[in-house]
């Protein structure tokens, strides 16, 4: 029975890939593993990723772990994804910050964290003076 649903993990990782336009390479890249481990799952009933990496996948396709361990794919995992453009863009935007978040060092994960709330400190002072600015200026 582990056979099959191993089997079936790798065909929907298959199919999750191939509905991206991914390559093997490209999917490697996106969660820092090699091609040939991607196709390994793809191909071999046998070989299942570690837990880190199953998670990563989840995250990478937008998909619960239900749905890739779900003997039964009636559901669509689309079906619940907002088709909204701006939170399609704002997904995918997360999605390549924190997959190039992952590959930085830790020291460089430390900067890039506060450079980032830097630029936050910077614009609510600049959002936060701005109203009176314009009541200024309207005067």
């Amino acid at each position: 029975m582990k056979q099959q649903k191993a089997m079936k993990l790798g065909q929907i990782i298959y199919k999750l890939r191939e509905e991206r336009g991914l390559s093997q390479r490209g999917l490697a890249d996106a969660i820092g593993v090699s091609s040939s481990l991607v196709g390994h799952w793809e191909a071999n009933p046998t070989s299942v990723p570690s837990l880190q990496l199953f998670v990563k996948l989840s995250d990478f396709f937008h998909v619960s772990a239900d749905y890739l361990l779900m003997e039964d794919r009636k559901v669509n995992p689309s079906e619940f994804i907002d088709n909204n453009k701006e939170n399609s863009l704002e997904t995918n935007q997360l999605n390549t910050l924190k997959n190039t978040f992952l590959q930085l060092t830790n020291e460089n994960k430390y900067i890039l964290i506060g450079n980032a709330l830097e630029l936050l400190k910077e614009q609510n002072q600049s959002s936060a003076s701005a109203p009176f600015k314009k009541k200024s200026q309207a005067l």
